[in-house]
């Protein structure tokens, strides 16, 4: 599949078709397996074709890392994902790095989890909260990093109650954090980073 198809897919269903994939999403998981509806949301549609060469397995990953991905984010204003994907159309290479990123996480992600935590940042972007070279920085983090790192993340703050550091002591999180670059330690000091503290308030913290 050639990139500006992907690109205007991504793009056309994230301003156009959210109410769309909402309904899917409405309807139950269970009911993912509903091709011939799905295949009408750009997204899907157009990913499906990708897959087309691989097997069953491959397909039903992708549709559901996508319903994670749209579930995380269907409840943006609509004007505001349109607001959103105007500024970043704007960009065409840009568009064209953050389609294919997309893309990348709904077709590698092994697990939903990190395609829900990419569509909640999404839409943290979308409503402003954070910029589109934070939001880029966090979803490739989050692509390259382990499941059981990223939810180490969770746990130490939750264990400093949202304090991004430690003083003394060697939490057992520690080798996950660093792996993924969001801690560093002096001395008998562990700190987590800008960037893990907005991938645990954007990302990963229950709210």
């Amino acid at each position: 599949m050639d990139s500006p198809t992907w690109i205007k897919a991504v793009g056309d269903t994230l301003k156009s078709h959210m109410d769309m994939a909402a309904e899917v999403i409405d309807t139950g998981i269970s009911a993912a397996s509903d091709l011939e509806v799905l295949s009408e949301i750009p997204l899907v549609g157009t990913g499906l074709k990708v897959l087309q060469a691989r097997d069953t397995f491959m397909e039903q990953r992708f549709l559901r890392n996508c319903i994670a991905l749209l579930d995380a984010c269907e409840k943006v204003d609509v004007q505001a994902r349109a607001k959103a994907m105007d500024k970043l159309s704007a960009d065409p290479k840009r568009f064209e790095d953050f389609a294919d990123t997309l893309l990348l996480i709904a077709t590698e992600s092994e697990k939903p989890f990190k395609a829900a935590l990419v569509g909640r940042l999404l839409a943290e972007m979308m409503r402003n909260n954070i910029n589109y070279e934070s939001y880029d920085d966090l979803v490739h983090i989050v692509h390259l990093a382990s499941i059981p790192a990223l939810k180490s993340l969770t746990s130490f703050l939750e264990r400093t109650q949202g304090v991004n550091f430690l003083h003394n002591g060697n939490p057992t999180e520690e080798p996950l954090l660093l792996s993924i670059g969001v801690a560093s330690r002096d001395g008998s000091k562990l700190t987590i980073s800008d960037q893990g503290m907005l991938l645990y308030k954007f990302g990963l913290k229950t709210r």
